[in-house]
């Protein structure tokens, strides 16, 4: 119990719930539905029939998706 105080008063104290992108933002982007990495225009990606887009190196994942 004392520790689930402590998990509880820590997260009171620090209340963020930001995650970092590396991203340019005057260049428009997707964000890849496994890892949440901008994809900005211009790379390649590929898309399932559901519309999600993914980096290249999921290729063979979607293919097995679809």
């Amino acid at each position: 119990m004392a520790t689930a105080t402590h998990v509880m008063q820590a997260a009171k104290r620090n209340m963020t719930d930001e995650t970092k992108l590396n991203y340019d933002f005057r260049n428009p982007f997707v964000i890849c539905g496994s890892t949440y990495i901008p994809i900005c225009r211009g790379q390649k990606d590929v898309s399932c029939p559901c519309t999600a887009r993914f980096l290249m190196w999921f290729s063979t994942s979607v293919d097995e998706v679809k």
